[in-house]
């Protein structure tokens, strides 16, 4: 993007979100501590875009994120917004020859993930501004990646972190990402300091450690001029949001599994392309494409083969990016089998892991548990979140890992937090794969299709659409499953 100095552009923003924006733009060194979804993306994209703009930053941007988050979420970001359209993207990854060809690149923000920073660091030397989305992957100061970085701090003059979890493990956790903002003027110049002021020994040997009861409040009164934050139940970010906010999570598939998908596909496809289908007919057909997008398939004996766990490391991300207790809601029981081998510490709701139970026994308990905020994560299936169901005092983030059909099932299972009672935004991560019926599932939703008509109809456009889908070629023949 050719970048003249001049008025930065008009941004339209959320109200916090503009303040996000002037805050980093008179923070050189600064930390958003906003929660996932509402918004950091786009706080950070137009900072830079105003900076570079303004002709205050002659150099590039540097971006530190977890490998998924580097593919799928910034520069498509940037594509959401007028303004922050024409910023020019890089992405170090693949073999050696292709991230040196993605470093020389000219681009105005070059992005990799904690395992490339080394090599990212080398291959230029006109770095200015340091971003590094979600800052809690430098929150160990004994690790090789947060060495690395402290030698190359004097080479920026801007360095922005997000996180919306900055202390997942407790207080220690500050110490790295607020030295990488300042090098140690507010919390000492070394980690041993921080822990030998601000906690005390609890155990013989030294290895275990507690905060004074002063600690968190001298702490942060500290690093508070760095900080950007707003409270989720503040009135300013309640401001102009009495709908929840929706954050599309999308994902691609790994090469095996897309040849996979692409492959079920065209059967499904060429098998609906007749006039006389119904609805439920055709969602059958569907059913083994929503088993590949979310990690599966059953074969022709009801057996589950694993096919990849891209939802998994997706949702797995937004809990760990989440400072709240969160809901994930599924269709199929070897997606809740993948989800409760990966968290568990979660519940599924009504059930002590055999069948359902009726209304007023274990659901609940779990209804009130979760209510006094008692469970992390609570996997939840749209047939058990029915009318009546009140789940919005323990939570106010809702996963999508995979949709139904039914749109009166996902409406009742979303209503389920946003509720009367709600004193925060609420937000729905919706886990779609890249060119998948995730999205067909989402323009069900979105387009209110609430009779079999208007699910046919969407279902005929989608075909429609995917006649030519499968045009990409093939390295080893196709893949059979046995389904």
């Amino acid at each position: 993007m050719t970048l003249s100095p001049g008025k930065p552009p008009l941004r339209q923003l959320r109200p916090y979100q503009d303040r996000g924006v002037d805050f980093l733009l008179d923070t050189p060194k600064a930390a958003l501590w906003v929660d996932m979804g509402l918004g950091k993306t786009a706080i950070i994209l137009h900072t830079l875009l105003d900076l570079l703009r303004s002709g205050e930053v002659k150099g590039k941007v540097l971006l530190i994120a977890p490998l998924r988050v580097v593919e799928t979420v910034w520069e498509q970001e940037a594509q959401e917004w007028v303004p922050t359209r024409g910023l020019r993207f890089s992405v170090l990854r693949g073999t050696p020859k292709q991230r040196k060809e993605a470093a020389s690149r000219e681009a105005d923000i070059y992005m990799c993930n904690p395992e490339l920073l080394e090599e990212a660091l080398k291959a230029r030397s006109d770095y200015e501004v340091l971003v590094i989305d979600e800052s809690t992957l430098f929150k160990n100061p004994s690790t090789k990646r947060f060495k690395m970085l402290r030698k190359h701090l004097r080479r920026f003059s801007r360095v922005i972190e997000a996180t919306g979890t900055p202390t997942p493990n407790g207080l220690e956790d500050l110490w790295s990402q607020i030295f990488l903002l300042d090098q140690g003027d507010r919390l000492f110049s070394s980690v041993t300091r921080f822990r030998n002021h601000y906690f005390y020994q609890t155990d013989y040997l030294g290895y275990k450690r507690a905060p004074h009861d002063w600690a968190k409040e001298d702490i942060l009164s500290r690093v508070s001029d760095l900080i950007f934050r707003i409270p989720r139940d503040s009135e300013e970010m309640n401001l102009g949001l009495k709908e929840p906010l929706e954050n599309l999570v999308r994902i691609p598939l790994p090469d095996r599994a897309r040849k996979l998908y692409d492959q079920m596909e065209k059967r499904a496809l060429m098998s609906l392309r007749g006039v006389d289908i119904s609805a439920p007919m055709a969602a059958t057909k569907f059913a083994k494409l929503r088993q590949i997008a979310g990690g599966f398939v059953y074969d022709e004996e009801g057996k589950p083969l694993p096919i990849h766990k891209e939802k998994i490391k997706a949702t797995r991300e937004i809990v760990e990016g989440t400072g709240s207790p969160v809901i994930v809601v599924y269709q199929f029981q070897e997606e809740l089998r993948l989800l409760r081998e990966e968290f568990p510490e979660g519940v599924v709701f009504g059930r002590p892991g055999g069948k359902w139970t009726k209304p007023g026994g274990l659901a609940a308990k779990h209804r009130d548990a979760w209510n006094r905020g008692e469970i992390p994560i609570l996997f939840l299936h749209p047939q058990s979140g029915g009318h009546g169901l009140n789940l919005q005092f323990g939570g106010h983030v809702m996963v999508i890992y995979s949709g139904s059909f039914s749109l009166e099932q996902m409406d009742q299972v979303r209503k389920r937090i946003d509720r009367p009672g709600q004193k925060e935004v609420v937000v729905y991560h919706w886990l779609l794969i890249e060119d998948s019926v995730d999205f067909l599932l989402l323009d069900v939703i979105k387009t209110r299709s609430g009779d079999q008509s208007q699910v046919l109809s969407l279902i005929k456009e989608y075909a429609d659409g995917k006649k030519h889908h499968n045009r990409r070629p093939r390295r080893g023949g196709e893949i059979e499953v046995g389904v």
